[in-house]
């Protein structure tokens, strides 16, 4: 009996590996710090399944934790060292109100404006790559009926696209129109984690910048899991 040939099948076998090892590549865990327009650092932890956002403290937030396989949010309040869990309908939910945070001109914005939670409209801007934190980035002209963004995404970090679907909604009930860029990523379906944004607002007379976020650092390497967990002693806060 003539004996099959197995090159295909060890080529098949080379190829599978040559796509995992590619895979588990992309997927590599990193660190990135940000600074605010106020000068607040903020961190965020990024893995295939998990992100967290760490607040500086003092900075009138607490940490986002999202479980992004669980279709879950974790908020972690410092001060009552408690946390909620809650789900993106939720969020959704808390998303129909106005910040308590936004500044009488942004209110008088929503007010005029008739604003509503939508995805802006992405458009690639053909420059060269700027380079933030040591890292490449493509830049993103974000249109929405109210104001027009601007935002530098890394390709080559990579982040799960259920992210962008949990932090559109997150951002929505923190930063007046954030979370619309962020489900505009989602929509147009852009890959890489945001290292750089400026956000603008129309009022009367002039334009002004009501959100500006830009990385500062960024560490690649493996992230404990415990770091996507409330910290020990805390307790879960009833459901509202």
């Amino acid at each position: 009996m003539k004996k099959k040939s197995t090159r295909y099948g060890f080529g098949w076998v080379a190829t599978f590996v040559v796509v995992a090892l590619a895979n588990a590549a992309c997927a590599q865990d990193y660190t990135v710090r940000m600074q605010d327009q106020d000068g607040n650092i903020s961190t965020h932890y990024v893995s295939r399944h998990a992100v967290r956002d760490v607040a500086q403290k003092g900075a009138g937030r607490g940490d986002t934790i999202y479980r992004l396989q669980e279709g879950k949010i974790i908020a972690i309040d410092y001060q009552s060292k408690t946390y909620l869990e809650m789900s993106k309908a939720d969020i959704d939910m808390a998303a129909t109100t106005t910040p308590a945070s936004l500044t009488p001109q942004l209110r008088e914005v929503i007010r005029t404006s008739g604003y509503k939670p939508s995805a802006a409209k992405l458009t690639r801007v053909d420059v060269v790559s700027q380079i933030i934190a040591g890292v490449s980035t493509e830049k993103y002209i974000a249109t929405t009926p109210y104001s027009q963004d601007e935002v530098w995404v890394a390709p080559s970090l990579d982040v799960s696209a259920q992210y962008y679907r949990f932090a559109s909604a997150s951002y929505t009930t923190q930063e007046f129109g954030v979370g619309d860029i962020f489900k505009g990523l989602e929509e147009s379906q852009v890959r890489g984690f945001v290292m750089k944004i400026v956000a603008h607002a129309t009022v009367p007379t002039k334009t002004i910048v009501r959100f500006q976020r830009i990385a500062i650092s960024v560490q690649k390497g493996a992230i404990p899991a415990s770091v996507f967990t409330p910290p020990a002693g805390y307790q879960k806060a009833a459901d509202h």
